[in-house]
């Protein structure tokens, strides 16, 4: 219970190392800021009342301390089979290519939130609950991103589309953004932009396409509000330039907004977008 964002960067965190993290339930809290806040990350296994909390570590500590089993071999096969064709027939998404590791862990975490003990068990579940197969889908779906993520690559792209622009005989400009998570690497791209045509922006006409599998990371992406955490690797000069601040958030400026669509898009099966400049 509190106001403001704290916890978000820390459940973030979390999850990104495979851990587990439990919310209070917002209704049952007298401030209602910092679970509502952590839940909206998408980031959260397991959302009770503070009363039902105890209770509940002590159920899953147990699961939570067995190894990982090797599912793609031996007895578990069959069941791990089972979970990815259950996947691609309900969201379209083919994850037999992605690391075992990777599959194995994150099928782990969803067993121990529903107390699941064998992989059987969690097919089983998975067949007759569509709610727990599209928590399982979005757990899959790792986003890791940040604005300006990666400062040298932004710099030497400045340098290549000041170039780009300033040789570039019609004035607009179209981006494509791959896989675009949370919306911070779109949103860093038209900032980007904005900053490089100064007095000609009004005069171009710029179009970012923004995608993504994840239709709750396109969600909240185009909402375009950010925790302090999350906005806190942007200078003060940027975040008052392109960002209002309010009810403890950060939300991006409508004239960046503007210059970005999103769409949900599977790269690896659907078309391309043409005719980009990048």
């Amino acid at each position: 219970s509190g106001t403001g964002t704290d916890g978000t960067s820390g459940v973030g965190a979390i999850k990104d190392v495979d851990g587990f993290s439990i919310a209070q339930d917002p209704s049952t809290a007298k401030y209602d800021g910092m679970p509502a806040s952590a839940i909206r990350s998408g980031k959260v296994d397991l959302i009770m009342a503070p009363d039902e909390i105890g209770e509940e570590l002590q159920a899953i500590s147990p699961l939570a301390d067995r190894p990982i089993p090797e599912f793609r071999s031996g007895e578990n096969r069959e069941s791990y089979e089972r979970i990815l064709k259950l996947l691609k027939r309900d969201h379209g998404v083919n994850f037999q290519q992605y690391k075992d590791k990777t599959l194995s862990r994150r099928i782990m975490r969803r067993m121990i939130a529903t107390k699941s003990v064998t992989i059987g068990d969690y097919a089983e579940l998975l067949t007759n609950d569509d709610a727990e197969l599209n928590e399982l889908f979005h757990d899959l779906l790792i986003g890791v991103t940040d604005f300006f993520r990666d400062i040298d690559a932004y710099d030497d792209l400045r340098d290549a589309l000041k170039n780009y622009i300033d040789a570039k005989s019609e004035p607009q400009l179209r981006v494509w953004s791959v896989g675009c998570s949370t919306g911070e690497e779109p949103y860093s791209l038209a900032i980007l932009i904005t900053e490089l045509l100064g007095d000609r922006l009004d005069n171009f006409r710029v179009q970012i396409f923004a995608t993504d599998v994840n239709q709750r990371s396109i969600d909240r992406a185009r909402r375009g509000r950010y925790s302090a955490s999350e906005v806190s690797g942007l200078s003060k000069e940027m975040r008052d330039k392109y960002f209002l601040f309010a009810d403890g958030h950060f939300e991006v400026s409508k004239k960046i907004k503007q210059m970005v669509v999103f769409s949900q898009h599977d790269m690896v099966q659907d078309p391309p977008f043409l005719r980009q400049d990048l």
